[in-house]
């Protein structure tokens, strides 16, 4: 399946499609068409987007005609929309049909013999989404390739899932035990460290076995690393946990830690002054941020490997910093706090690229207020 957003797909990507046979399934479904002229359709539209919510998202593409074989549907010719008003008219749909909103990006890819192709790109719901209209309420989820009826238990399950996540995330976090760095052999002592993990949400997916995965080679899941750290983690060993990647040494002393747990918990650290490359208690601002986001694109590509495409709580914490300095722009400034410096957000595995930067700057905004900045103080660099 192709991975990339659809936003960046052209006519040779829907083409391609056509040419490996690539099947329907839970997260994927073709159209030929789909009309809306009638109530009855604009009812099947919306069941087949809200499906895809309630299952862990996937796409929806129109214009591709499928071949429904004996086990499987395949598509086999582009069929392209002419209507330049469809794609408004679908997402009034949608947006009229489904309770709660549905999450999604609807994508027009232009056809060279004329019209268009309409990939709905469509996010897990965090709460059940019901198909209204016509007097009738149902949910819908995906079973397969089909978008089928939910039962009132697999409802109530689904609420229940949803409640209980906050929960779900601190025994997942717990169980991890996550590592944290010790600075051993790091010229000046021991260091402020950077832990960031990613937990599903909904609680653990076995996505990391050791005795089942393909050992990945990290540095080939960051198309463009912007630091050398993903290039230090070169051979990982089997754990209890999982997998698990670590550097230590050279002139700097750096330190990485990275972990993979059976129960899909992404676990990263670094010893501050090693990422930042300052042997005393410095925080680079610009490096840190470019570190930061190499290890999110590290998680995201790693998750993109396996059939996981749901929710995951994001965290990241900086412990040890106080009274530390902030080099670069801010040269001087000492960082003031008693603990730790911590976020957390919530992204899934789809959506770990583009909401990289705003994890980064979240994070980031609690070094600069510790250290007695507003935001809008730090001029911009640090994102590279």
């Amino acid at each position: 399946m192709l991975r990339e957003p659809a936003r960046a797909w052209t006519q040779a990507d829907l083409e391609q499609r056509i040419a490996d046979q690539i099947e329907e399934g839970p997260r994927l479904e073709y159209k030929a068409s789909l009309p809306l002229g009638t109530p009855s359709q604009r009812g099947e539209a919306a069941k087949d987007v809200s499906a895809l919510a309630n299952s862990s998202g996937g796409r929806l593409i129109i214009g591709l005609k499928e071949d429904e074989r004996p086990g499987e549907n395949v598509p086999v010719e582009i069929t392209p929309l002419t209507d330049p008003a469809y794609r408004d008219q679908l997402i009034d749909t949608l947006v009229g049909r489904c309770l709660p909103a549905v999450a999604f990006d609807a994508v027009s890819i232009p056809i060279e013999s004329g019209g268009y192709c309409l990939v709905v790109e469509v996010e897990e719901s965090l709460t059940p989404v019901m198909v209204s209209g016509k007097g009738q309420s149902r949910y819908y989820h995906r079973v397969d390739s089909k978008s089928l009826p939910m039962g009132e238990r697999e409802v109530r399950e689904r609420y229940a899932r949803m409640e209980a996540r906050a929960d779900v995330v601190d025994r997942l976090i717990d169980e991890a035990k996550p590592t944290r760095m010790i600075g051993a052999g790091v010229v000046g002592g021991t260091p402020p460290w950077f832990t960031l993990l990613l937990v599903p949400m909904f609680g653990p997916v076995d996505i990391f076995n050791p005795a089942e995965s393909t050992v990945p080679v990290l540095h080939t899941v960051v198309p463009k690393p912007r630091t050398e750290m993903p290039g230090r983690f070169l051979n990982a060993r089997p754990t209890y946990q999982g997998l698990e990647w670590e550097a230590l040494g050279g002139a700097g002393g750096y330190q990485f830690l990275l972990r993979l747990h059976r129960s899909g918990v992404f676990e990263y650290h670094h010893a501050v002054t090693d990422a930042g490359g300052y042997p005393g208690h410095a925080i680079s601002p610009q490096l840190e941020c470019l570190a930061l986001l190499d290890a999110l694109d590290i998680a995201g590509g790693l998750y993109g490997l396996t059939s996981y495409h749901s929710f995951l709580q994001v965290r990241t914490e900086y412990q040890g910093l106080n009274d530390c300095h902030i080099s670069d722009a801010f040269a001087g400034s000492v960082i003031r706090v008693a603990q730790f410096i911590r976020h957390e957000a919530e992204t899934s595995v789809d959506r770990v690229p583009e909401d990289a930067v705003g994890i980064v700057q979240a994070t980031m905004d609690r070094v600069w207020q510790a250290a007695g900045h507003r935001r809008s103080d730090v001029h911009a660099g640090e994102l590279g």
